[in-house]
Order: structure tokens, then C-alpha cells, then sequence
């Protein structure tokens, strides 16, 4: 089938698209936090000193990932006992702490008789074949290793029932690898589908979105009520409706830093919008400075997971030393107090299909003097961010191009007329990021030390400069319990604010338009001095409350009195 999309803009276009090829469920708020992974991390023990590490450190973190060292022996569906005496325990432990589990499962099953699972699947007869029509073999991690033949539906269907007897272990997400399918040394056009009836190029691209299907009916049958996280190397036309993409085993340099932006900007406009880079580089030796410059760039993308090789320098956040720590740990708290931002923008997609990451002609137009569609290392945050990282080594300035609009800059705190170019400097703790005049951007309140999230408290940024045009703008925040599937059912918070600023004057008004969730504190934050401020028809009056962005002190922000909006 061939299918035509037109529509008057970029924007039009991607929705029309992700329309079509199914939205992206929204996520369970913890997906969106950081992620800590290595090769290499394979026990109990290794989960549980990342665990204290983190608290010692006051660095907040979601997930810990563990790549193929943990199973035994690189059986699919195994731990080694040796490494994980109680698996069960150690997830509920971390699980009481605020961490998940995520594991790396694999297609391919070790072809060995009287491994449970192996023989399962012969009993099922779920396996691809060969052209002789015996089980297709192929060569990876296990060794001699058939494959779950996903073209077929009992294939999924088994497939899923081995998924969720290994999650009800207390895994809510799975990291699928090895599903393009990597079949080592053996010919893959070999690996025949559909019982043994279908060439291999029929279901070849198709091959990882099956995998999707079933892991996910595994997991959500394993926790029924939980939104679950599941993530994948390889993914087909629709895959976002089951899993994120990660963009594959990268390195650590500048060349695959800079070109983790275009890479995952077009992957957005593809129809994946959750998709993100290994940060730091997961082949060979990352330095303090590069380390830097990746979480620089990266702290905002979707997907957020610091991934290394092993036999590779450590790259945990504290592996640099306390400066370099300081640094990742301000970049880590900084996304963690814009997840609101960035959990709306996902619950935006679920309801319309727009994209996260976005390139700058996506929200602006191109001009003589600014050609926005030829820039590939500026990227928008939604409608309302805009991030321009310095991704040059040795480098600690760039040109910046503003679009046609107002934008206050974290680097200097003021404001800047856009429609031009400038030139930037950043040191090591900064990085240019600006926010859009006309935008209200939800964060969390204060400095998060953990990954707590509490979405009926939160502080609005209302980035109005009041030497513009009166200007007149809106925001709907949406919130939840984070975890759950209550949601679908109504059960959630929206608040609709509109704000109305002049030259003197900002008038802002709250209403909720979605009560099953509860009230909600309010917090408002300023970036201007306006000489009258009401919030809904209340004189109110603005202090000094300046905070860390990108490395600088934020001297302009002025925070109103906290509020409740009750439901």
C-alpha cells in the first residue's frame, strides 16, 4: 500500500503520519527519568551499590539496566543463581526505593534440550525454519540458538507467556536487543516464516515489531494495572505503539555525539517519537569533558540512559571526579524538574500525535537570512524550548540562531529579540538553552534531589515579557499518579491557565477542566518585573527566587505566593 500525507506544514505532516502509523501510549512517568546501564553490571550486588551510590550522591534515578551478564549462561529468560540468589527480593528492595529493574531480553533461544524454555518451544512448534524445514539456527550469545518465529500469532502468544512468568519476578520494563534479527555467522536469509512457508524478506523488517507486540502483552499481562516500559534496537511502522527505540551501540567521540541530533530528530518526525542515544558512548573511552557534552546535549532528549561498553572507563556520574559530578548531577536535577514539561508533552502526543523532539523549522518558518530546515544541531524541546549544546571538542562557543520569536536565555537571564543570529560562549557547566516568549513551561517544584514525582504540586514558568505587545497566552496541565493505567479511565488532573500581560500589567487565571485527579499547588514563576500581578483577580506580589538553569543563576525569576486550585 502506498499512502500520500499532505498537509500545509511539517507539524501537520508528523501528526497526520503518527496518526496513521498509531500514537505513542503515554509512558509511566518513570521511563522518563535517568537511566544507569553498562555491559558488565550482572548481579545483585552490582544493582545495589549503583542504588546507594545514587542516594549518597543525591542524584536522581529511575531505572537500573542490566545487559546480558545477568542470565545464566546467556539463556533468554534466566538469571544466574550465582549473581542473583533472589531476584524477586532484590527488585521489590530497589522497588521500595524508587528504582526499577530493566532488563535486556533477547529473541534467540539456546538450543539445548531440557532447557525449559527451548523445549517449550519445540512442543509449541514456534520456531523459524530453514530451508530444509528444520529449526533455523543461528550463532549469537548462547551459542547455537533458534529463533521465535513472530510472524505467527502462537509464536507472540508463547512468547508473551514466557515474558510474563520472568516479569512477575517485579520487572516493569524490558530493553528487547538483537531483534533486527542478528543472527551471528548464519546466513539470515535462511531463516525462513510462517511455519517455513514465507521467504525471509517477507518478515524480516517486520521481525522486531513482533517482538514488541508480544513483550509488551507479556508485561502488561504480568502487572495489569501498571503502565509498563519497554524499549528496542530495531522497530518497524507503528512500532511506537509498543516500544521506544534506542539508536544502537554508538561510540564516545564527537562525531556520534553530534549526530545523535539529527538522528533522533528524525526518528521523531517518523513516527518515534520516544527514542533517545546511548549517553556518553557506549564503544571505547569516553573523557570527563566529553561525558559533559553528551549529557549536555542529551538531558532533555526523550530517552535519557548513560550506556557503556565493557572493558570501557566507567562513566557513572561520579566516576569523574566531584567536579565533573557536580556538573552531570545539575544536567540529571535539571530534567527531573522539567519532567512535568517533558510527561505533558507525552501525554500531547497520545492525544495528537505531536512530536517531542523537534527541528527548528518544525515551529518556525524558514526565512532568507535563517534557513531553519539546513540546522541539525539545534533541536526544539516542544513548543516551548530550544536547545543549542555545544557538540565541537575543544570548543566552548557557537553562532545561535534565534527564530522569529522573543526568547529568554538561562545562559545570560534576559531576554533576546529572535529573527538574527548570535554568537555564544559556554563553559564547562553551561549550555545555551532558551525558552520561548508566550509559553508557560510546568517544572517541578524546587531542586529535585530524587525521583519523587508528585505531579499535583508544580510550579509554572510563564515566560511573558511585558516590554512586548500585550500578549495573551495559555496552558493546560495535565496530571496523574505517574503509574498507572487510571488514566485511560478519566482518572486524572487538568488545569487550563491563561495569562494576559501588558506593559504594566499580568493578569493570570486558573481553572480545572478535569477534576478526578484532585487539586493541585501552584506555584507561578516570572521573568520580568511587571508593576500589578492578579492571579484570578488577586493582587499578588512578586519575590526574588532565583535558581540554577544550565549552569547559571536565574537572577530575573520571581516566584508568586503558592496556591491551590481545588478540583
Amino acid at each position: 500500500d502506498l499512502y500520500i500525507i499532505v498537509g500545509p506544514s511539517l507539524a501537520e505532516l508528523t501528526r497526520k503520519l503518527q496518526r496513521l502509523v498509531g500514537l505513542t501510549p503515554v509512558p509511566p512517568v518513570w521511563a522518563l527519568g535517568y537511566h544507569q546501564c553498562r555491559w558488565g553490571y550482572k548481579s545483585a550486588k552490582d544493582l545495589e551499590n549503583l542504588d546507594r551510590q545514587f542516594r549518597r550522591y543525591r542524584i536522581p534515578c529511575d531505572g537500573l539496566w542490566l545487559d546480558i551478564d545477568y542470565m545464566r549462561d546467556f539463556r533468554v529468560f534466566t538469571f544466574n543463581r550465582r549473581h542473583f540468589p533472589d531476584p524477586a527480593h532484590t527488585f521489590r528492595r530497589l522497588l521500595e526505593r524508587g528504582r526499577r529493574v530493566i532488563p535486556i531480553i533477547d529473541p534467540g533461544v539456546k538450543r539445548e534440550p531440557g532447557y525449559e524454555v527451548y523445549d517449550s518451544g519445540c512442543r509449541q512448534n514456534i520456531f523459524c525454519r530453514n530451508p530444509q524445514g528444520a529449526h533455523y539456527v543461528g550463532l549469537v550469545w548462547p551459542g547455537e540458538t533458534v529463533f521465535p518465529d513472530f510472524s505467527m500469532s502462537r509464536a507472540r502468544s508463547w512468547w508473551a507467556r514466557q515474558v510474563k512468568t520472568f516479569a512477575e519476578r517485579g520487572l516493569y520494563g524490558c530493553w528487547i536487543d538483537m531483534n533486527d534479527p542478528s543472527t551471528g555467522s548464519s546466513k539470515v536469509e535462511d531463516m525462513l516464516f510462517n511455519n517455513g512457508h514465507d521467504a525471509h524478506d517477507t518478515y524480516h523488517n517486520q521481525y522486531a515489531l513482533g517482538m514488541a507486540q508480544a513483550t509488551r502483552a507479556g508485561l502488561q499481562a504480568a502487572h495489569p494495572g501498571e503502565r509498563i516500559f519497554l524499549i528496542s534496537r530495531s522497530g518497524f511502522i507503528g512500532t511506537s505503539r509498543y516500544s521506544a527505540i534506542w539508536t544502537g551501540d554508538n561510540v564516545s567521540n564527537y562525531h556520534y555525539l553530534r549526530n545523535a541530533i539529527p538522528c533522533s530528530l528524525n526518528l521523531a518526525l517518523s513516527g518515534i517519537p520516544f527514542n533517545g542515544p546511548d549517553i556518553g558512548g557506549f564503544a571505547d573511552d569516553t573523557s570527563p569533558r566529553l561525558m559533559v557534552d553528551w549529557m549536555k546535549a542529551c538531558f532533555l532528549f526523550p530517552f535519557c540512559r548513560n550506556h557503556s561498553s565493557c572493558g570501557t572507563r566507567a562513566q557513572e556520574p561520579w566516576a569523574f571526579g566531584p567536579r565533573v559530578m557536580a556538573v552531570l548531577r545539575h544536567y540529571i536535577r535539571l530534567r527531573y524538574k522539567l519532567r512535568p514539561y517533558l510527561y505533558n508533552l507525552f501525554i500531547q502526543q497520545a492525544e495528537h500525535g505531536e512530536a517531542i523532539l523537534r527541528p527548528l523549522f518544525y515551529d518556525f518558518a524558514d526565512t532568507p537570512s535563517l534557513l531553519l530546515g539546513k540546522i541539525d544541531d539545534q533541536f526544539m524541546v516542544g513548543p516551548a524550548v530550544m536547545q543549542a549544546p555545544v557538540v565541537s571538542e575543544n570548543s566552548t562557543s557557537r553562532a545561535v540562531v534565534l527564530p522569529d520569536a522573543n526568547w529568554y536565555s538561562a545562559l545570560d537571564s534576559r531576554w533576546h529579540r529572535g529573527g538574527r543570529r548570535v554568537r555564544v560562549s559556554a563553559g564547562m557547566r553551561q549550555t545555551p538553552l532558551y525558552f520561548r516568549e508566550g509559553t508557560i513551561v510546568p517544572m517541578a517544584m524546587g531542586e529535585p534531589g530524587d525521583n519523587r514525582y508528585e505531579g499535583n504540586r508544580v510550579e509554572c514558568h510563564v515566560f511573558l515579557h511585558r516590554k512586548g505587545r500585550e500578549r495573551v497566552t495559555a496552558c493546560r496541565y495535565v496530571f496523574d499518579d505517574g503509574v498507572t493505567l487510571d488514566s485511560r479511565q478519566g482518572r486524572r488532573g487538568a488545569l487550563e491557565i491563561k495569562a494576559l500581560a501588558s506593559r504594566r500589567d499580568l493578569d493570570i487565571s486558573t481553572r480545572m477542566t478535569e477534576t478526578s485527579g484532585g487539586s493541585c499547588k501552584v506555584r507561578f514563576v516570572l521573568y520580568d518585573e511587571f508593576e500589578t500581578v492578579r492571579v484570578n483577580g488577586k493582587a499578588c506580589r512578586a519575590k526574588p527566587a532565583p535558581w540554577v538553569c544550565a549552569g547559571v543563576r536565574q537572577e530575573a525569576a520571581r516566584a508568586l505566593p503558592v496556591i491551590l486550585v481545588r478540583a
